[in-house]
């Protein structure tokens, strides 16, 4: 994020009480009608389906606005969002935001650009659902995992928060099980590894996986 939007966003947010949220609390509930503005920490995204329980749309991290069709004014926000890690920021009303992004219409213009970020992302995860092949779901969202929060260290992409299996099976949709297969399958090809609890995947580059870390 550029620093001059940054300095906006938090001059209009801090007007606002810092709210804080522990691992796993939810902080946005269906029917919301306030933007918020995530400053601390990952939130996940998330909606129940028949037979998959708290399927994960989304993952944001610090610098997020969300929730986006609520921002847009395209319908009501129908879905959840909980705290992955320790989590800080700010809630807005929507018409003191819609004010703000009158005024400013170059916070707009950013919001615009991460929106089609996120679609780049939304069309990966899609390719790989409609394969129906469980390997590349799993590698699929690590790629996109590690484009979004994954940091380079030498050889290794980590990241700061724990990602397990049971978060990534809610992001694929396939069983707990069948992701601790696949991750067995490509920790035996040497792309991905543990430090800890923590995985991390191995400098994919050798390997025609080409991920860029921003």
């Amino acid at each position: 994020m550029q620093p001059k939007i940054q300095k906006l966003l938090y001059s209009f947010f801090g007007k606002y009480k810092l709210r804080t949220f522990v691992k796993g609390e939810i902080i946005i509930r269906s029917g919301n009608k306030k933007i918020f503005f995530l400053t601390k920490g990952v939130v996940r995204m998330f909606t129940n389906l028949k037979g998959i329980d708290q399927l994960t749309l989304n993952v944001y991290k610090a610098n997020s606005i969300f929730p986006m069709n609520l921002i847009l004014g395209v319908n009501g926000d129908k879905y959840r969002y909980d705290a992955l890690t320790e989590v800080e920021g700010y809630f807005s009303p929507k018409k003191d935001f819609e004010a703000f992004l009158r005024k400013n219409p170059q916070i707009l213009f950013d919001l615009l650009k991460r929106i089609y970020r996120g679609l780049d992302g939304l069309f990966m995860h899609l390719q790989a659902l409609l394969t129906g092949d469980a390997y590349f779901r799993i590698v699929t969202s690590l790629i996109i995992y590690a484009k979004r929060f994954g940091k380079l260290n030498q050889d290794k992409i980590t990241f700061d928060y724990h990602l397990t299996h049971h978060q990534l099976a809610l992001q694929t949709g396939l069983a707990r099980e069948s992701v601790t297969k696949e991750i067995k399958i490509l920790q035996d090809k040497g792309l991905v590894g543990y430090l800890g609890k923590k995985l991390f995947i191995y400098n994919l580059y050798r390997h025609c996986l080409i991920i860029k870390i921003s």
